[in-house]
């Protein structure tokens, strides 16, 4: 068994990719007509961030959470990816939508570029926003669109990629040839 480590020595983030939200939402909007669907194209990703903010703030506050603090852990940070079409212009739209405490963003220089020369930060932007937030959702429900199924579609399709970076990492930590996933016998426990 491993020894035990630290809490405050880990760190972590959460990630929301907003840009592939909006994708995949837009994509679904896409195929319905009328100023309804058109109204909403581009903003599922900040509605959701915002309510995973909200869920994020929540959990801060419980009694689990006041033990760990207790026992030295940091609080995980969400982070925000923003790997939309459109260009580092359109994609730098989450820097200024997506600000507050605990938070960060991923993002590529030409959007953190883009951002230092267009945007101009006033703030916290996700706090008290979760009302219009769930609204975003409740009209996609009523254009037929589950935010929920979307969501599921885009954990499948991202978790192998991400395990495969996970295990290369893991490979060269530990000053290995990665391979290919299937290459090598997985470890096995006790």
């Amino acid at each position: 068994m491993a020894p035990a480590r630290p809490l405050a020595a880990i760190a972590s983030v959460a990630s929301l990719p907003v840009g592939r939200v909006d994708r995949e939402i837009d994509r679904r909007l896409a195929a319905i007509t009328g100023p309804d669907a058109a109204a909403l194209r581009g903003r599922t990703g900040q509605a959701a961030a915002r309510l995973m903010y909200r869920a994020y703030e929540d959990r801060l506050g419980d009694g689990r959470w006041r033990a760990l603090r207790a026992s030295g852990a940091r609080p995980q940070r969400l982070l925000w990816t923003d790997s939309a079409l459109g260009g580092a212009a359109a994609q730098a739209r989450y820097v200024a939508g997506l600000v507050s405490w605990g938070t960060a963003h991923a993002m590529t220089r030409p959007v953190l570029e883009a951002a230092a020369r267009r945007l101009r930060l006033e703030g916290d932007t996700l706090l008290g926003r979760q009302e219009a937030a769930g609204a975003v959702l409740d009209r996609l429900a009523r254009l037929g669109i589950d935010y929920d199924a979307a969501a599921h579609r885009l954990e499948e399709e991202s978790v192998p990629g991400l395990v495969e970076h996970w295990r290369r990492l893991h490979a060269a930590v530990e000053g290995r040839p990665a391979g290919r996933a299937g290459d090598q016998e997985p470890a096995r426990l006790g």
